[in-house]
């Protein structure tokens, strides 16, 4: 039989046991001697379990004999041997903090303490505790084979760890960060004369390994464009001159479009400039037009975009009936051309960056032509 089972056993610490024998006939003896031990009920039906990343609850039954004074708890680690954690706990639960503590198996032991000595120690079955990940980051460089001096930043966005990085990379380009929290990262990568790298990673148990490579800000970029009519068919214009300027309109290259009203340069990364220059006879001029500056000017019509710049054909900066009535004239032969030349195209800044190979569209106009009825 169980010792524990017996009624009223928590209230003794010593337990005596006898023998009286008895015949067939009934006939018993007196009793014998009566050998004594110290008993100490054991907790029992230990229970581990993981709660919010690095918690572990601990929860136990068992009835405390007397003399009864605290548990003492005890914890292992994978192969590592079992070590005291607490002697201060009374009631049946406790929770263990692995904020600090590594990733492992844990096993967790319980006993009971009293005041001739300790029970038996119940054991918790093992809890595996999995947060953190060795991680290796490769930074490159697209021109060159040697990795060393890029600056790796790296921020936690979770609120549990909050884990930060900084590192500068040698020859290489390997950064080595041990034991990372799964969670989301900021990384910045940067090196002069590269463009740098803002992103965000998830760190998860199954990505151990990253790589990042920074594009060169001296090497050459194609950059492509295409041209076309500001018409519902949006008609390409071929054969126009296309140049390539700086922000302080130095014409640094140029080109012709083809009859897909497309070109392309080759360029450094920069902010740039597209110029256009269209030898086309001009078209679409009509008494259309002129209403349609005047509605604009007295607010029934809005014109935007480059339809808008193409109504101010008087070149003043402002849409008004002078705009209108020169338009008219144009229409009726009265003039033949207008101060600001007979094409407008849209002339955005351009951005050329080394992650980009767009093309970009660009749009051209008769100046008057602000219906876009002209097919050139």
């Amino acid at each position: 039989m169980s010792l524990d089972t017996l009624p009223g056993i928590e209230q003794h610490s010593s337990i005596w046991f006898t023998v009286k024998a008895e015949d067939e006939n009934q006939n018993r003896s007196v009793l014998g001697n009566s050998p004594s031990l110290d008993y100490r009920l054991a907790p029992n039906d230990l229970k581990a379990t993981p709660e919010q990343v690095y918690h572990v609850n601990l929860t136990w039954q068992g009835r405390k004999a007397a003399g009864f004074q605290h548990y003492n708890i005890y914890r292992k680690a994978g192969a590592e041997p079992f070590t005291m954690i607490t002697d201060t706990v009374t009631m049946g639960a406790f929770t263990d903090n692995l904020y600090d503590a590594p990733d492992a198996g844990y096993q967790y032991a319980v006993q009971a303490v009293y005041t001739q000595g300790s029970s038996d120690s119940v054991f918790s079955d093992i809890v595996d505790i999995q947060r953190f990940i060795n991680l290796m980051i490769l930074c490159q460089l697209e021109d060159t084979t040697i990795y060393d001096s890029i600056t790796f930043t790296m921020q936690g966005q979770d609120t549990v760890y909050s884990m930060s990085f900084n590192r500068t990379t040698n020859l290489t380009g390997l950064v080595m960060l041990p034991a990372v929290y799964f969670g989301d990262y900021v990384i910045n990568i940067s090196r002069s004369g590269y463009q740098s790298i803002h992103d965000t990673i998830s760190v998860t148990p199954g990505n151990p390994s990253w790589s990042f490579t920074l594009l060169s800000l001296t090497k050459p970029r194609l950059f492509s464009g295409r041209v076309h009519y500001d018409n519902n068919a949006s008609t390409p214009l071929g054969n126009i001159k296309v140049y390539l300027k700086n922000l302080s309109n130095t014409i640094l290259d140029s080109t012709m479009t083809i009859s897909t009203g497309d070109f392309s340069f080759s360029a450094i990364p920069g902010d740039y400039r597209i110029g256009f220059k269209c030898t086309k006879p001009s078209g679409g001029i009509n008494s259309i037009d002129a209403l349609l500056i005047l509605k604009h000017f007295v607010g029934i019509d809005t014109l935007k975009g480059i339809k808008l710049t193409a109504a101010d054909v008087d070149g003043s900066g402002n849409i008004n009936a002078s705009d209108a009535l020169i338009t008219m004239r144009r229409f009726v032969g009265l003039v033949s051309t207008f101060s600001v030349g007979d094409w407008i195209f849209e002339n955005p800044l351009i951005v050329l960056s080394p992650d980009e190979n767009n093309v970009l569209i660009f749009k051209g106009l008769c100046t008057g032509d602000v219906n876009g009825s002209y097919t050139p």
